[in-house]
């Protein structure tokens, strides 16, 4: 009946309602911000597994897993596509004589070099203990063009630690080289460049 008690009520209803709204938003705005977080911590969790999942953990290039993937991706696309395989020759007399955490060493050095020599697109790989697999977007002829000035890049002297003392080792690797056929299996290019070798 008293206009002012109920404006009065009226107006402690409104501000009751404006602090809840308020808290409301308050709590909405730190739960967005915690899944925010949350959200960014699985994000570079996932980022981390796909790395281990597809990066060679010795030398830091592409897996054989990842390599065969991006090979198989471009025969399905029909994509002109060379491999080379190389083969380090006498690897083993370097574990043999200097020790396994050597052999590690001069396989990283090969690794860097051999991708530091290739495109960021093309795939550089540890296809075996001692082979890398390289897949280039390229014909026959160009991968042979491409491939040799490796021989002088990539080949030659490298210098490796063992028992306290730095040597001086000779890496020279065999290579096959086929380019990809329409209709062939990625198993099956792999397996020519593999006798190629």
């Amino acid at each position: 009946d008293d206009p002012t008690r109920v404006r009065q009520s009226l107006e402690k209803s409104a501000h009751q309602l404006k602090s809840s709204v308020e808290r409301t938003v308050q709590d909405g705005e730190q739960s967005i911000s915690r899944l925010r977080a949350e959200l960014s911590f699985y994000q570079s969790r996932l980022e981390e597994v796909e790395r281990i999942a597809t990066q060679d953990s010795v030398t830091g290039v592409a897996n054989r897993c990842k390599a065969e993937r991006r090979i198989q991706l471009r025969i399905e696309r029909s994509c002109n596509l060379s491999i080379a395989i190389f083969d380090l020759d006498n690897f083993k007399q370097t574990n043999d004589l200097h020790g396994h955490p050597a052999g590690d060493a001069l396989l990283r050095q090969f690794a860097t070099e051999l991708r530091s020599y290739f495109r960021p697109t093309d795939i550089v790989s540890r296809w075996g203990s001692d082979e890398f697999l390289v897949a280039v977007d390229c014909g026959a002829e160009e991968m042979r063009d491409r491939i040799e000035p490796v021989r002088k890049w990539v080949y030659g002297d490298y210098a490796i630690q063992a028992d306290g003392k730095i040597h001086n080792v000779g890496l020279h690797a065999s290579v096959g080289i086929a380019s990809w056929r329409p209709g062939e299996t990625a198993a099956e290019l792999i397996a020519r460049a593999d006798a190629a070798m």
